[in-house]
């Protein structure tokens, strides 16, 4: 028990919604740069030397989410054990005894 509570303790060092905010910001920003390379293409400037600096930054945008969502999966996941575990106790300390009477009858 101690073990599973410092590892969610360790794991509530950020908030969850600031994360996902700064990961929407830095996508809406890789699809500005993306747009702005495409607005270079346009003009007919480097036409084939845009089109590889757009790849780069897809590459990048993907490395960076693939970090930082393979990270937030773990504190997820962690967070759906603990917090079933504590809902699983929340529901044993307020069961009805009478309902497990009705389950088994139903049986």
């Amino acid at each position: 028990m101690a073990k599973t509570r410092r590892r969610h303790e360790k794991a509530a060092l950020y908030e969850k919604a600031a994360l996902y905010k700064v990961v929407a910001k830095i996508n809406r920003d890789f699809e500005r740069v993306i747009a702005d390379l495409e607005q270079f293409q346009a003009l007919g400037f480097r036409k084939e030397l845009m089109t590889a600096f757009s790849v780069k930054v897809e590459e990048l945008r993907s490395w960076v989410n693939s970090e930082v969502l393979e990270t937030q999966h773990d504190r997820e996941l962690s967070d759906w054990a603990h917090f079933g575990r504590l809902n699983r106790k929340w529901q044993k300390r307020y069961e009805d005894p009478n309902d497990a009477v009705l389950e088994a009858a139903k049986r």
